[in-house]
């Protein structure tokens, strides 16, 4: 459309850094990514889960990106709808925290995506994908629903959420 300014530039949409906490982009529906402002609040809830378990006398799980991610998610779902149900809601969010874990989520039946470290790249479009180097963590993701592109009434969300690995 002319005139229309996209997420990525857009502060906390397309991309959005804490120093002290981690990375994130995303994917997908510009005016979705821009109404949740998406990659900021995948961020936020990474701080917000990293200090929160510790204050609950709980450790951090190792899948707490993949949490954050999959948080966000959520707000979108009661905030905006269920993105299972409708295509104008589809995002994808890649997170990467301090310490090298990767976590991502999204609403589509597919998102391609791929991590390089230490020189080898890990990719994936779906299903089970291995995001570490060296001892090969595992990392499932939801199991598929369906291989069509349209929703199913009763189905479970298409929501793909890959737990994250630790890259070596």
């Amino acid at each position: 459309w002319h005139g229309r300014v996209g997420d990525s530039p857009v502060v906390g949409c397309g991309a959005w850094v804490d120093n002290d906490v981690g990375g994130c982009v995303t994917t997908g529906v510009g005016e979705t990514i821009m109404r949740a402002q998406l990659a900021r609040r995948v961020v936020d809830e990474l701080e917000f889960l990293r200090r929160d378990f510790p204050a609950r006398g709980h450790p951090i799980p190792p899948n707490v990106v993949s949490l954050a991610c999959q948080r966000a998610f959520e707000w979108i779902s009661k905030r905006l709808g269920d993105p299972s149900l409708n295509s104008r809601l589809a995002a994808g969010a890649i997170c990467i925290d301090r310490q090298s874990h990767v976590g991502l989520h999204f609403t589509t039946p597919r998102m391609p995506w791929a991590v390089v470290r230490a020189g080898k790249l890990q990719a994936g479009i779906e299903g089970f994908h291995k995001l570490a180097v060296g001892e090969g963590v595992s990392v499932p993701a939801a199991p598929r629903s369906g291989s069509g592109a349209v929703p199913v009434a009763g189905a479970p969300p298409r929501s793909r959420t890959v737990e994250e690995g630790v890259l070596s």
